[in-house]
């Protein structure tokens, strides 16, 4: 995805609440920051959240899926009537589920950094030790 698409993505991530909304990537489906959490906690409770690190907006959270688990997921969102609608160039998919506190989303977020900090630890026990630059005079 380009700059541009980022752009608009995290402008709806912003004040998300409500809405799952599903990029499509190629052959895949992503949904980042508030989306991929809503995703997971309504429609599928096993997929595993990623780490994508951008310069202009830092750590961020993401899911994907590939085209043939499209229909899972929608029929997920049909079985709990949850209302969807694709975009006219089939690139979105924006699914409409209760709404939820943005706190619950702050502390999922920040458990699952604290989940990759943890690993991290545990693989690279010099992790955190060692400075992350060098100053030369």
């Amino acid at each position: 995805m380009d700059n541009k698409q980022l752009d608009t993505i995290f402008a709806q991530e912003e004040d998300n609440i409500d809405k799952i909304y599903l990029h499509a990537d190629g052959h895949w489906w992503i949904a980042y920051q508030v989306s991929s959490y809503l995703l997971q906690l309504y429609l599928w409770p096993d997929i595993k959240p990623l780490l994508k690190v951008t310069k202009k907006y830092g750590q961020a959270v993401r899911v994907g899926f590939p085209d043939k688990s499209l229909a899972k997921v929608l029929s997920q969102a049909d079985e709990k009537h949850f209302r969807h609608l694709a975009s006219q160039d089939n690139q979105l998919i924006t699914i409409t589920v209760p709404k939820i506190n943005p706190e619950a989303y702050a502390r999922w977020k920040a458990e699952f950094l604290s989940s990759l900090e943890r690993i991290e630890r545990r693989m690279h026990p010099s992790y955190g030790q060692l400075p992350l630059y060098h100053q030369v005079n």
